[in-house]
Protein backbone atom coordinates (compact mmCIF):
# COMPACT_ATOMS: atom_id res chain seq x y z
CA UNK A 1 0.00 0.00 0.00
CA UNK A 2 1.29 3.48 -0.68
CA UNK A 3 2.15 5.62 2.33
CA UNK A 4 -0.34 8.40 1.19
CA UNK A 5 -3.06 5.81 1.36
CA UNK A 6 -2.08 4.64 5.14
CA UNK A 7 -2.36 8.34 5.80
CA UNK A 8 -5.72 8.83 4.66
CA UNK A 9 -7.05 5.38 6.06
CA UNK A 10 -5.65 7.19 9.54
CA UNK A 11 -7.35 10.08 9.02
CA UNK A 12 -10.83 8.19 8.09
CA UNK A 13 -10.28 6.15 10.94
CA UNK A 14 -9.64 8.99 13.36
CA UNK A 15 -12.50 9.63 15.65
CA UNK A 16 -12.22 13.18 15.06
CA UNK A 17 -12.98 13.08 11.88
CA UNK A 18 -16.64 14.42 11.60
CA UNK A 19 -18.84 11.02 10.20
CA UNK A 20 -20.71 11.19 13.43
CA UNK A 21 -19.68 8.13 15.14
CA UNK A 22 -19.35 9.63 18.37
CA UNK A 23 -23.51 11.30 18.00
CA UNK A 24 -25.04 8.31 16.94
CA UNK A 25 -25.14 5.06 18.95
CA UNK A 26 -25.99 2.07 16.27
CA UNK A 27 -29.02 1.33 18.36
CA UNK A 28 -26.86 -0.01 21.05
CA UNK A 29 -27.79 2.81 23.50
CA UNK A 30 -31.79 1.57 22.52
CA UNK A 31 -30.84 -1.66 23.37
CA UNK A 32 -29.42 -0.67 26.45
CA UNK A 33 -31.95 0.97 28.09
CA UNK A 34 -34.31 -1.37 26.92
CA UNK A 35 -32.57 -3.93 28.90
CA UNK A 36 -31.16 -6.30 26.18
CA UNK A 37 -27.85 -5.84 26.65
CA UNK A 38 -25.67 -5.19 29.16
CA UNK A 39 -21.86 -5.91 30.02
CA UNK A 40 -22.05 -9.71 30.07
CA UNK A 41 -23.73 -9.80 26.78
CA UNK A 42 -22.26 -6.98 24.98
CA UNK A 43 -19.46 -8.80 23.33
CA UNK A 44 -22.42 -11.36 21.54
CA UNK A 45 -24.20 -7.79 20.73
CA UNK A 46 -21.04 -6.67 19.09
CA UNK A 47 -20.97 -9.57 17.46
CA UNK A 48 -24.29 -9.53 15.91
CA UNK A 49 -23.95 -5.69 15.25
CA UNK A 50 -20.72 -6.33 13.28
CA UNK A 51 -22.84 -9.51 11.07
CA UNK A 52 -25.34 -6.74 10.35
CA UNK A 53 -23.40 -4.24 9.14
CA UNK A 54 -21.18 -6.46 7.05
CA UNK A 55 -24.55 -7.65 5.26
CA UNK A 56 -26.42 -4.45 4.83
CA UNK A 57 -23.94 -1.70 4.46
CA UNK A 58 -20.71 -3.52 3.02
CA UNK A 59 -22.74 -4.72 -0.13
CA UNK A 60 -23.07 -0.92 -1.11
CA UNK A 61 -20.01 0.73 -0.14
CA UNK A 62 -18.37 -2.48 -2.40
CA UNK A 63 -20.96 -0.92 -5.17
CA UNK A 64 -20.44 2.32 -5.15
CA UNK A 65 -16.35 1.91 -4.93
CA UNK A 66 -16.78 -0.33 -7.74
CA UNK A 67 -19.12 2.38 -9.82
CA UNK A 68 -19.09 5.61 -8.31
CA UNK A 69 -20.90 6.69 -10.71
CA UNK A 70 -24.04 4.59 -9.83
CA UNK A 71 -23.72 6.77 -6.35
CA UNK A 72 -27.05 8.07 -6.94
CA UNK A 73 -29.14 4.85 -7.33
CA UNK A 74 -27.22 2.66 -4.65
CA UNK A 75 -28.30 5.82 -2.61
CA UNK A 76 -31.72 5.34 -2.92
CA UNK A 77 -31.64 1.22 -3.05
CA UNK A 78 -29.82 1.67 0.31
CA UNK A 79 -32.51 4.15 1.38
CA UNK A 80 -35.48 1.60 0.37
CA UNK A 81 -34.02 -0.80 2.83
CA UNK A 82 -33.32 1.25 5.82
CA UNK A 83 -36.46 1.84 7.36
CA UNK A 84 -35.80 2.50 11.48
CA UNK A 85 -36.31 6.21 11.08
CA UNK A 86 -33.54 6.89 13.54
CA UNK A 87 -30.88 4.71 11.69
CA UNK A 88 -31.88 6.31 8.46
CA UNK A 89 -31.44 9.91 9.68
CA UNK A 90 -27.78 8.68 11.17
CA UNK A 91 -26.94 7.47 7.69
CA UNK A 92 -27.47 10.00 6.07
CA UNK A 93 -25.82 12.95 8.81
CA UNK A 94 -23.11 10.42 8.52
CA UNK A 95 -22.65 10.65 4.85
CA UNK A 96 -24.28 14.18 4.24
CA UNK A 97 -26.26 13.94 2.14
CA UNK A 98 -25.89 10.42 0.94
CA UNK A 99 -26.31 7.28 2.99
CA UNK A 100 -23.13 6.70 4.59
CA UNK A 101 -22.18 2.97 3.24
CA UNK A 102 -22.75 4.26 -0.58
CA UNK A 103 -21.16 7.61 0.20
CA UNK A 104 -18.36 6.02 1.86
CA UNK A 105 -17.66 3.64 -0.94
CA UNK A 106 -17.84 6.38 -3.79
CA UNK A 107 -15.14 8.71 -2.12
CA UNK A 108 -12.79 5.85 -1.20
CA UNK A 109 -13.02 4.75 -5.17
CA UNK A 110 -12.28 8.80 -5.76
CA UNK A 111 -9.64 9.22 -2.98
CA UNK A 112 -7.93 6.15 -5.22
CA UNK A 113 -7.80 3.75 -1.99
CA UNK A 114 -7.46 0.42 -2.13
CA UNK A 115 -10.51 -1.45 -1.93
CA UNK A 116 -10.14 -3.96 0.85
CA UNK A 117 -8.76 -1.79 2.80
CA UNK A 118 -11.74 1.28 2.33
CA UNK A 119 -14.21 -1.60 3.30
CA UNK A 120 -12.17 -3.16 5.87
CA UNK A 121 -12.04 0.81 7.48
CA UNK A 122 -15.45 0.46 7.25
CA UNK A 123 -16.34 -2.21 9.25
CA UNK A 124 -13.38 -0.73 11.94
CA UNK A 125 -15.33 2.14 12.06
CA UNK A 126 -18.58 0.84 12.89
CA UNK A 127 -17.07 -1.28 15.61
CA UNK A 128 -15.07 1.53 17.06
CA UNK A 129 -18.38 3.45 17.24
CA UNK A 130 -20.14 0.79 18.90
CA UNK A 131 -17.02 0.29 21.71
CA UNK A 132 -17.25 4.03 22.62
CA UNK A 133 -20.79 4.28 22.52
CA UNK A 134 -20.06 1.63 25.20
CA UNK A 135 -17.59 2.98 27.20
CA UNK A 136 -19.58 6.17 27.07
CA UNK A 137 -22.81 4.24 28.57
CA UNK A 138 -20.62 2.80 30.92
CA UNK A 139 -21.74 -0.53 29.82
CA UNK A 140 -17.43 -1.38 29.69
CA UNK A 141 -14.39 0.25 30.48
CA UNK A 142 -12.19 1.47 28.55
CA UNK A 143 -9.63 -0.95 28.90
CA UNK A 144 -11.96 -3.64 28.14
CA UNK A 145 -13.47 -1.90 25.17
CA UNK A 146 -10.04 -2.13 23.47
CA UNK A 147 -9.57 -6.22 24.93
CA UNK A 148 -13.39 -6.19 22.43
CA UNK A 149 -11.80 -4.11 19.94
CA UNK A 150 -8.79 -6.27 19.19
CA UNK A 151 -10.58 -9.93 19.81
CA UNK A 152 -13.65 -8.69 17.63
CA UNK A 153 -11.04 -8.10 14.61
CA UNK A 154 -11.01 -11.73 13.75
CA UNK A 155 -14.99 -11.58 13.43
CA UNK A 156 -15.03 -8.11 11.56
CA UNK A 157 -12.26 -9.92 9.50
CA UNK A 158 -13.71 -13.54 8.76
CA UNK A 159 -16.76 -11.12 7.49
CA UNK A 160 -14.90 -9.17 4.79
CA UNK A 161 -13.45 -12.06 3.67
CA UNK A 162 -16.81 -14.22 3.70
CA UNK A 163 -19.21 -10.87 2.57
CA UNK A 164 -16.36 -10.33 -0.47
CA UNK A 165 -19.21 -11.51 -3.30
CA UNK A 166 -22.13 -10.22 -1.79
CA UNK A 167 -23.82 -8.06 -4.55
CA UNK A 168 -25.96 -5.01 -3.47
CA UNK A 169 -29.16 -6.45 -4.48
CA UNK A 170 -28.47 -9.51 -1.53
CA UNK A 171 -27.85 -7.04 1.07
CA UNK A 172 -30.01 -7.55 4.10
CA UNK A 173 -30.96 -6.96 7.53
CA UNK A 174 -30.31 -10.84 9.37
CA UNK A 175 -31.02 -10.02 12.31
CA UNK A 176 -34.30 -7.57 12.89
CA UNK A 177 -34.72 -7.75 16.40
CA UNK A 178 -31.08 -5.11 16.42
CA UNK A 179 -33.77 -3.38 13.90
CA UNK A 180 -36.60 -3.19 16.29
CA UNK A 181 -34.67 -2.11 19.03
CA UNK A 182 -32.37 0.79 17.50
CA UNK A 183 -35.94 1.88 16.52
CA UNK A 184 -36.61 2.19 20.25
CA UNK A 185 -34.68 5.12 19.96
CA UNK A 186 -36.73 8.33 19.26
CA UNK A 187 -39.56 6.68 22.40
CA UNK A 188 -36.36 6.78 24.98
CA UNK A 189 -37.05 9.61 27.75
CA UNK A 190 -33.47 10.84 27.95
CA UNK A 191 -30.56 9.65 25.56
CA UNK A 192 -27.02 10.46 25.17
CA UNK A 193 -27.10 9.92 21.19
CA UNK A 194 -28.96 11.44 18.49
CA UNK A 195 -29.82 7.76 17.74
Amino acid sequence: MQAHHSWLFMQLADSAFPTGGFVHSGGLEAAWQCGAVNSASLPDYLEDALLQCAMSQLPFARATFDDPLALAARDHDFDLRCLVPAANRASRAQGSPCHWAPCFGAVARLLDLPREESLRCLLYQHLRALISTAVRLGICGPLEGQYLQQRLAVDAEGLLTAGSGWSWQEAAQPLPLLELLHGCHDRLYSRLFAS
